[in-house]
């Protein structure tokens, strides 16, 4: 439109505002439409995960062996890693770091989130590729919002385009 030379410059800011408009309703559909499929990624992901890494009650004597064995490593040098490797060996741990709080595992939450990610690689590859394609196409979504408001700023110029309205019209 910039090289109409049959249309004003008001007139061209006018039309330039009408398909930034188009544009960003477009655009913004298309961020509901990613949003909504991460959130259902992630939803899947987390239904999987509770139930392929469910706490047993038959189990508890187990888990409270495991959870004293987190306890006791998590204030030792070196215990990070002593149970990160255990973590991958036996399952039932990979369930407890699951479950459990940082607060009861006494290890940060950072460490927590990090044991969580390499148990779940681990034991059910395919939930943690659900919930890492859920992440990545919120981050995608995520950058609809800056590209919605270059589309605003750089599409027109809104008081260039509302001198359209003081054309004079002869009758």
């Amino acid at each position: 439109m910039t090289g109409d030379a049959t249309r004003s410059e008001p007139e061209r800011h006018a039309v330039g505002g009408e398909v930034s408009a188009r544009t960003v309703a477009k655009l913004e559909e298309v961020q509901r439409k990613l949003t909504a499929n991460a959130n259902a990624y992630t939803k899947s992901a987390d239904a999987a995960l509770k139930e392929r890494f469910a706490l047993k009650s038959e189990d508890s004597w187990l888990n409270d062996k495991w959870l004293g064995f987190v306890r006791e490593q998590a204030g030792v040098e070196g215990g990070y890693g002593v149970i990160g490797e255990t973590m991958l060996k036996h399952r039932e741990l990979a369930t407890v770091i699951i479950k459990m709080p940082a607060e009861l595992l006494g290890v940060p939450e950072r460490q927590l989130q990090a044991w969580k990610v390499k148990a779940v690689s681990k034991w059910e590859p395919e939930i943690q590729a659900a919930a890492q394609m859920g992440e990545d196409i919120r981050e995608v979504a995520s950058r609809y919002t800056r590209i919605v408001g270059m589309v605003r700023l750089n599409f027109h110029s809104p008081g260039v385009a509302a001198k359209v309205a003081t054309r004079v019209k002869l009758t």
